[in-house]
């Protein structure tokens, strides 16, 4: 199974289950906005199937930004090296590169079809 990531531009990011569970929990524990915090936990306890960063407001939407940069070293530092552990950096690195340019205020436009459109 998998979970999407809408990124600021529209663009999605699929993951597996496990790795999406562990990136959401991260942030959620690192988020300094009450707000957003309280969001990321929602969407890891609610186990749903989609973290939309176009839906958060512009400030929210900054700190995640700045949070997902991170989670590269957070995982080599944190995660337990395992077979996958690599392929997490992989991973990782990915969603960093797919992410707008440090302190871009490019505006969101939304693009491509939701994740069920596509499936369809």
């Amino acid at each position: 199974m998998s979970r999407d990531i809408r990124l600021p531009d529209g663009q999605w990011w699929t993951v597996r289950t496990g790795i999406f569970s562990w990136i959401v929990g991260t942030l959620a524990a690192t988020a300094r906005d009450r707000d957003l915090a309280a969001h990321l936990r929602e969407v890891d306890e609610e186990d749903l199937p989609l973290l939309d960063l176009t839906a958060l407001p512009a400030d929210q939407r900054a700190e995640l930004v700045e949070l997902v940069r991170a989670l590269p070293a957070v995982a080599r530092d944190h995660l337990p090296p395992t077979a996958d552990h690599e392929a997490v950096g992989r991973s990782l690195a990915d969603l960093v590169d797919r992410l707008p340019p440090a302190g871009s205020a490019r505006a969101v436009r939304p693009r491509g079809p939701s994740p069920d459109a596509r499936s369809s």
